[in-house]
């Protein structure tokens, strides 16, 4: 649907299976909206995804013609396709042919959670024009629980694949009903924390890390990656809302802003600091033009 994060949907969905081995392509065929290939081409670069797109190109059949030669080595092909609310002739007419040209595994459609009542009508439009086979439902971070959505899954009676749920690359996660309704009842979800954790860490470095506290070795570098890592994760609001008990505490949003904005303080603190002071920040004592120096965000 135009307007609920497609584009950027695939860039997600192109990180997430592609941090689990797969070779992935993204492939661009919205021909329709001016920035459509270039928003792709940036997120597909800034995470270091494999991607076709024509900048010149208007015609979507004759891009696939165009990139299809160069996608037989790869074992996943995702497909951004022009967004829309309502399926005029023409829209029919170019979904239906590009179909039938590349005959998909799977269509899925992807709708906001905040839909609500237009949902119906325009899911029973996409099924009679399109074999929908899946459902991603984004902008799960909003105050909408999803149910407009939810009506037009059943709609097509095509079951949900992905929840979109904030504006990082990471923030997807295959739908769990259970954890759905876990979360939707306030009663946190610790099963998509842990795959979350999961999902950012690299084992052998938290080792290490672990190894250094023990030995009393732990740097200011490691305190970064640390807090990197939690930013990755949607920070303190995310992880509170996945934590049984938590995830309806009156903690105020200002609180947990003004948190994070402190993190952000230390973190660009500690980067404008030389590798030598990370590891022993002892020095600063010693020698304060160290500290003026890093006040001024220099390193």
């Amino acid at each position: 649907m135009y307007g609920a994060g497609k584009t950027t949907t695939i860039a997600k969905l192109g990180n997430y299976y592609a941090k689990r081995g797969n070779k992935v392509a993204l492939v661009g065929l919205d021909v329709h909206r001016p920035a459509a290939k270039e928003q792709l081409k940036q997120l597909a670069e800034k995470h270091k995804l494999n991607v076709f797109v024509d900048m010149e190109e208007n015609d979507a059949i004759k891009t696939w013609k165009k990139f299809e030669p160069k996608l037989k080595g790869y074992n996943l092909i995702l497909i951004d396709t022009a967004g829309r609310h309502n399926l005029d002739k023409e829209l029919v007419k170019e979904i239906k042919s590009l179909g039938k040209e590349i005959e998909p595994t799977e269509t899925i459609l992807v709708m906001p959670a905040d839909i609500g009542q237009a949902a119906k009508t325009q899911a029973q439009e996409f099924k009679d024009a399109l074999n929908i086979t899946g459902v991603i439902i984004t902008r799960m971070d909003s105050t909408a629980k999803g149910g407009g959505a939810l009506t037009a899954c059943a709609e097509t009676e095509a079951g949900i694949y992905f929840l979109a749920t904030g504006e990082k690359v990471n923030d997807i996660e295959e739908f769990n009903p259970e954890s759905f309704l876990s979360r939707l009842l306030g009663m946190g979800d610790l099963s998509q924390l842990i795959e979350k954790i999961k999902s950012i860490t690299n084992e052998d470095e938290q080792e290490k890390i672990q190894k250094r506290l023990e030995e009393g070795k732990l740097s200011l570098t490691d305190v970064v990656e640390q807090v990197k890592s939690m930013n990755q994760l949607g920070g303190f609001d995310k992880i509170k809302s996945m934590i049984p008990g938590m995830s309806n505490a009156k903690i105020p949003t200002e609180a947990l802003g003004a948190q994070e904005e402190k993190i952000k303080k230390w973190e660009h603190i500690i980067n404008s600091m030389t590798q030598e002071e990370k590891d022993n920040p002892e020095l600063l004592k010693k020698e304060t033009s160290r500290m003026t120096r890093i006040s001024k965000g220099n390193n």
